[in-house]
């Protein structure tokens, strides 16, 4: 599809051009075997070689009036119907489907249409952003790595927003557990939920929220440089459990005991 079919009337001045062009030809006295040029449009013209040893005047005069009237079609498309122009453009470039795919991943802080987008590959004015990088120097240090980032980067940017939000605000808990721990003297968290030590059950208890959610590998630990004596029995028992945070989440069950003595059993 030519620009001339969406912008019907850039391709009227084109075609009253190639009129008038050819009038002059039929008219020129040495072009003796009347040949004509061929139907031009925005995107393309053709003219016959043989014309050149015609006349130079007249075909120098088509081509600059056809290029005067392509740019102005051009322009005037890519200014005021960028959804068609971009339409037409991807088309006729289609390797530009993963260029602007790209684009709108790694550029945020614009949020560009995809029509806006094609504007700018077009024009050579495409943006040099550094979104990704200046959201990794915000929020790198919520992830454990930086593939885990562009893993939840790449995902969409609300998803990845609610993600950051999410890790900032058990981030922001973690911070209260370890105010909670300071406030203990020589934690002892063997009888867990089941003791009765309110202070320990409710520290317990926002542990146990982390459960299955970021950091929690590090709360665990936290828990285990607060009780010296947990950690013994971990280098004890531990080979009869999963994991640590398998061993911990036992530890301060209440149950402890029946739980290692049919792990023994097996």
């Amino acid at each position: 599809m030519d620009f001339c079919v969406l912008f019907e009337n850039c391709d009227n001045k084109i075609q009253s051009t190639w009129k008038e062009c050819n009038k002059q030809l039929m008219d020129y006295p040495y072009n003796v075997e009347k040949l004509q040029l061929e139907p031009v449009s925005i995107t393309n013209f053709f003219l016959d070689p043989r014309l050149d040893a015609i006349t130079d005047s007249i075909v120098r005069d088509l081509k600059q009036k056809t290029s005067e009237l392509q740019d102005e079609c051009y322009n005037d498309l890519k200014a005021n119907r960028q959804e068609m122009f971009a339409g037409i453009y991807i088309q006729q470039h289609p390797e530009l489907k993963s260029v602007l795919e790209n684009l709108k991943l790694e550029c945020r802080c614009k949020n560009y249409a995809e029509a806006e987008l094609v504007v700018k590959i077009a024009d050579n004015t495409v943006p040099q952003c550094t979104c990704r990088n200046d959201y990794w120097n915000l929020y790198g240090n919520l992830f454990s790595s930086r593939s885990e980032f562009d893993n939840m980067y790449n995902t969409s940017e609300q998803g990845f927003l609610d993600d950051v939000k999410l890790r900032q605000s058990l981030k922001a808990d973690i911070q209260e557990i370890a105010s909670m721990l300071s406030g203990l003297k020589a934690p002892k968290f063997k009888d867990g939920l089941t003791g009765k030590n309110e202070d320990i059950i409710k520290l317990l208890q926002k542990v146990q929220y982390h459960k299955g959610k970021y950091f929690y590998d590090e709360v665990v630990e936290m828990m285990f440089a607060a009780d010296a004596s947990m950690t013994k029995e971990w280098e004890k028992k531990g080979s009869f459990f999963s994991s640590r945070n398998e061993f911990y989440e036992t530890y301060v069950s209440g149950d402890y005991k029946n739980v290692l003595k049919e792990k023994k059993s097996k």
